[in-house]
């Protein structure tokens, strides 16, 4: 029983490793595919709106952005299924909520950033989107929305180390402009990634065992 119980723990722990990392290599390249989509001049007319200083990011931009990194979770979870890793087995409806969330999170945060008094919120629309509303359909998609609340932290503890990260890579870096975006979106897209995919491997049962 005990030699049972320790494979199995085993089999768990390689299989989280695994749908981890998966996630974490698709975000990387959602990431990287962003900072192409976002850096290419003929898409900045399509994608930005031209400021008095800056340019800022149009409802257009949101959408890529959302579709882009969806497009490399919804890979990453059925590419964990097809190979047996993950086991959750969500109903459609909760698969299909959690999709909305990720893809239209975005576009509504910016829409309600429109507001002339709230215009220069718009630079905290991805924390927002990274923080809050990726850990609901994390939540969502694996009927815990009563650990909405944990989700949270283990994301702001991810934010916090994607700008730890971001600012090591940036200072050895240093001076290669063209290559930040790049470098930037990779960073975030493939922790926030690594971190959904180990939200839906992870087994509450554990957690309440290890404070009960």
């Amino acid at each position: 029983m005990v030699i049972a119980e320790s494979t199995l723990s085993k089999t768990w722990i390689t299989n989280r490793i695994k749908v981890t990392a998966l996630f974490l290599l698709s975000g990387l390249l959602s990431g990287l595919a962003s900072g192409w989509l976002s850096s290419t001049p003929r898409l900045r007319s399509f994608l930005y709106i031209k400021g008095d200083k800056f340019l800022i990011p149009a409802y257009k931009f949101w959408a890529v952005f959302a579709l882009v990194f969806s497009a490399a979770l919804v890979a990453a979870y059925f590419l964990s299924h097809a190979f047996g890793w993950l086991t959750l087995s969500p109903s459609v409806a909760r698969q299909l909520l959690a999709l909305i969330v990720v893809v239209a999170s975005p576009i509504l945060l910016h829409v309600s950033t429109q507001a002339d008094f709230l215009i220069a919120a718009d630079v905290l629309i991805a924390p927002i989107y990274y923080v809050a509303f990726l850990p609901l359909a994390m939540c969502v998609i694996t009927a815990r929305l009563r650990l909405l609340a944990l989700a949270i932290l283990q994301n702001i503890f991810v934010f916090v180390a994607a700008l730890i990260v971001m600012y090591m890579v940036f200072s050895l870096i240093n001076g290669a402009q063209s290559v930040y975006e790049y470098v930037q979106t990779g960073i975030v897209q493939s922790l926030f990634a690594a971190a959904l995919g180990s939200w839906l491997t992870w087994t509450p049962r554990r957690f309440y065992e290890r404070t009960a």
